[in-house]
C-alpha cells in the first residue's frame, strides 16, 4: 500500500495493490476507529479533514494478512 502525500492537510491517497478484498480502519493515537471503508484495487481518496491535526494509523486488512502504517495531519 502507498500513502501519498504524507503528511497531508486531511486528504490522501492510497494506492492498494491487492486485487482481493481489503478493508481500512483509521485509528487515532487514542486508539477510537475514526474511519473505515472497503478499498478498490488502484487509487482509493480518503479523507481525514473533519478530523484533528496530529499522528493517525491505517489498517489495512485482507484474508491474507493485516499491515499498518501511519499518516500525519498537518493543516495550514
Amino acid at each position: 500500500f502507498d500513502v501519498y502525500p504524507n503528511p497531508s492537510s486531511g486528504q490522501f491517497n492510497i494506492y492498494n495493490w491487492n486485487k482481493s478484498g481489503t478493508f481500512l480502519s483509521i485509528f487515532d493515537l487514542k486508539g477510537k476507529e475514526v474511519h473505515n471503508e472497503k478499498l478498490n484495487y488502484g487509487i482509493n481518496e480518503v479523507s481525514l479533514s473533519d478530523y484533528s491535526e496530529g499522528m493517525y494509523i491505517l489498517q489495512f486488512r485482507n484474508e491474507e494478512k493485516i499491515s499498518f502504517k501511519k499518516v500525519v495531519v498537518q493543516k495550514k
